[in-house]
């Protein structure tokens, strides 16, 4: 008998809105975005600000992680993520706000970027319309307004994220805020095309390393554990886990957890429903990849199963781009498992209709 992921009618009746081709065109939406920021013209007045602020929630500031751990050793001025109605105090005319919104119409960002316009900040804008685009057509400021029709059909944002990463990192880019050569770009996109022909519906679970991953977390809390370029991703992929397929899970990081966490991993006996994935690399700071062995070994001492993942990438955002498509297939799958549709997020819906009375 096949396995529940390895029959075409599971995907059938529990991804209607084909949450799987938006996995299957990641690379392609990444693509879109770096070639279409291009033609964007963000004014010279945007250039060697003090401080770079992104606004955003859930779904659509995902990319901003994996920019602030990606570029952390480049970055020349501070790059900092606000999830709230309204910026720091320390936001004014030397700061570029970057207000993104996958639906454009995110109360929280366009609050924010009330707030910012308030503070003379110099702003720019990533969405896919509505009432950021409005806006950004009304106020005359700079904006990415991408089209998903044809590269995420889910219109998912977390399944959407190619956009707003790179969508993102081409402003970052053209702004002078991080360095990224056009060749080292493409290729590390190509590889994520590479290794998605290995983690697709068609390869079977025997030679899947994602679909395997999603059967060994099945009914299991996932702990995600990464570092330096890939923390981003560890955050991403517990967001995927909490909205695709509705499963809690947290996120750390090493070396930070070797401080505190080994130490709370006794008790309650309800522990052995947690599950951590580490993600090494040998692009790691030396130290930072010796910690993780010894950090596998005190988890299991705890009783606690872990599973590692082992990265293909050469490069730092090859690395990047291929665990944030593996996210996307191991939470994807998750949800095949629960028996789930994982496009839809029915308690946030319900929030936020609630909010409306």
């Amino acid at each position: 008998m096949k396995h529940l992921l390895d029959s075409p009618s599971t995907y059938l009746r529990y991804d209607p809105s084909n949450a799987m081709n938006s996995l299957e065109t990641l690379a392609d939406q990444c693509e879109q975005a770096w070639h279409e920021v291009k033609k964007v013209n963000f004014p010279k007045s945007l250039k060697s600000l003090d401080r770079v602020v992104v606004c955003g929630m859930g779904g659509s500031d995902l990319g901003a992680y994996m920019i602030k751990s990606l570029f952390m050793r480049d970055l020349k001025v501070p790059f900092e993520i606000v999830h709230d109605y309204s910026l720091p105090e320390y936001v004014n005319n030397k700061t570029l706000v970057i207000a993104i919104s996958y639906s454009g119409s995110t109360e929280e960002a366009l609050s924010a970027l009330k707030d910012a316009r308030a503070r003379k900040a110099k702003i720019a804008i990533i969405a896919g319309g509505k009432n950021l685009e409005a806006s950004a057509k009304k106020n005359n400021i700079p904006a990415y307004i991408f089209d998903d029709s044809k590269n995420n059909v889910s219109r998912a944002p977390r399944m959407g994220v190619g956009l707003t990463l790179f969508g993102l990192v081409g402003i970052m880019k053209q702004l002078g805020y991080i360095k990224l050569a056009e060749k080292d770009a493409l290729a590390a996109i190509d590889h994520m095309r590479t290794v998605e022909k290995k983690w697709n519906g068609v390869v079977p679970l025997g030679k899947n390393a994602t679909k395997k991953l999603a059967d060994v977390l099945h009914q299991k809390m996932p702990i995600y554990v990464a570092s330096e370029h890939l923390w981003g991703n560890a955050r991403i992929m517990r967001n995927q886990t909490h909205e695709t397929c509705k499963t809690f899970a947290a996120h750390f990081d090493v070396p930070e957890l070797n401080h505190h966490l080994m130490e709370g991993l006794a008790h309650p006996k309800e522990k052995h429903a947690m599950h951590f994935v580490l993600f090494p690399s040998k692009l790691y700071y030396t130290r930072v990849q010796k910690r993780y062995p010894i950090t596998k070994a005190v988890i299991k001492k705890n009783g606690i199963d872990v599973s590692v993942v082992e990265l293909e990438g050469k490069t730092r955002l090859a690395q990047a781009l291929e665990a944030l498509l593996f996210g996307g297939y191991v939470t994807f799958y998750m949800a095949m498992l629960n028996k789930l549709d994982p496009t839809p997020n029915p308690f946030v819906d319900y929030f936020k209709e609630q909010l409306k009375k």
